[in-house]
Protein backbone atom coordinates (compact mmCIF):
# COMPACT_ATOMS: atom_id res chain seq x y z
CA UNK A 1 0.00 0.00 0.00
CA UNK A 2 1.40 3.72 -0.51
CA UNK A 3 1.24 5.88 2.14
CA UNK A 4 -1.82 7.62 2.18
CA UNK A 5 -3.32 3.71 2.70
CA UNK A 6 -1.41 2.81 4.91
CA UNK A 7 -2.62 6.43 6.91
CA UNK A 8 -6.17 5.36 6.17
CA UNK A 9 -5.86 2.11 7.44
CA UNK A 10 -3.94 2.79 10.68
CA UNK A 11 -6.51 5.74 11.66
CA UNK A 12 -9.30 3.38 11.02
CA UNK A 13 -7.25 0.39 12.74
CA UNK A 14 -6.48 2.53 15.87
CA UNK A 15 -10.29 3.71 16.14
CA UNK A 16 -11.60 0.22 16.49
CA UNK A 17 -8.85 -1.25 19.15
CA UNK A 18 -9.48 1.91 20.88
CA UNK A 19 -13.45 2.16 20.76
CA UNK A 20 -14.10 -1.85 20.23
CA UNK A 21 -11.25 -3.52 21.69
CA UNK A 22 -9.94 -1.20 24.98
CA UNK A 23 -6.99 -0.69 23.24
CA UNK A 24 -6.03 -3.90 22.69
CA UNK A 25 -5.28 -5.86 20.05
CA UNK A 26 -4.65 -3.52 17.22
CA UNK A 27 -2.85 -5.76 14.80
CA UNK A 28 -5.45 -7.55 14.06
CA UNK A 29 -5.49 -9.07 10.65
CA UNK A 30 -6.97 -6.77 7.76
CA UNK A 31 -8.41 -9.85 6.97
CA UNK A 32 -10.56 -10.82 9.86
CA UNK A 33 -14.00 -10.44 9.85
CA UNK A 34 -14.80 -7.48 11.89
CA UNK A 35 -18.84 -8.93 12.92
CA UNK A 36 -18.21 -12.40 12.57
CA UNK A 37 -15.20 -12.65 15.35
CA UNK A 38 -17.10 -10.52 17.41
CA UNK A 39 -15.16 -7.60 17.32
CA UNK A 40 -17.40 -4.82 16.26
CA UNK A 41 -21.27 -5.79 16.89
CA UNK A 42 -24.00 -4.22 14.78
CA UNK A 43 -24.12 -1.24 17.11
CA UNK A 44 -20.68 -0.77 16.88
CA UNK A 45 -21.09 -1.10 13.10
CA UNK A 46 -23.03 2.15 13.10
CA UNK A 47 -20.91 4.06 15.50
CA UNK A 48 -17.52 3.18 13.29
CA UNK A 49 -19.80 4.72 9.77
CA UNK A 50 -20.52 7.83 11.90
CA UNK A 51 -16.68 7.66 12.87
CA UNK A 52 -15.50 7.41 9.10
CA UNK A 53 -18.10 9.95 7.88
CA UNK A 54 -16.96 12.34 10.41
CA UNK A 55 -12.99 11.74 10.01
CA UNK A 56 -13.01 11.39 6.58
CA UNK A 57 -15.72 13.72 5.57
CA UNK A 58 -17.20 11.43 3.31
CA UNK A 59 -21.06 10.35 2.78
CA UNK A 60 -21.79 6.54 2.98
CA UNK A 61 -25.18 6.32 0.84
CA UNK A 62 -27.35 3.27 2.42
CA UNK A 63 -27.17 1.52 -0.86
CA UNK A 64 -22.98 1.05 -0.10
CA UNK A 65 -24.11 -0.47 3.54
CA UNK A 66 -22.97 -3.98 2.22
CA UNK A 67 -20.54 -6.80 3.75
CA UNK A 68 -18.29 -6.13 0.53
CA UNK A 69 -17.32 -2.44 2.04
CA UNK A 70 -17.50 -2.98 5.31
CA UNK A 71 -16.89 -6.75 6.24
CA UNK A 72 -12.93 -6.49 6.91
CA UNK A 73 -10.80 -3.64 7.61
CA UNK A 74 -8.63 -4.10 4.52
CA UNK A 75 -12.46 -3.44 3.07
CA UNK A 76 -13.00 -0.43 4.98
CA UNK A 77 -10.16 0.61 3.90
CA UNK A 78 -10.36 0.37 -0.05
CA UNK A 79 -14.28 1.82 0.47
CA UNK A 80 -13.08 5.35 2.17
CA UNK A 81 -10.19 5.23 -0.58
CA UNK A 82 -12.54 5.01 -3.46
CA UNK A 83 -14.98 7.51 -1.60
CA UNK A 84 -11.98 10.04 -0.60
CA UNK A 85 -10.52 10.24 -3.88
CA UNK A 86 -13.97 10.46 -5.65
Amino acid sequence: MNTANDSIEQIIREYIAKDFLDGARADFDPDTSLLETGLIDSIGLFRLLAFLEERFRVRIPDEDLMAENFQTLGHIVRYIRGRVSA
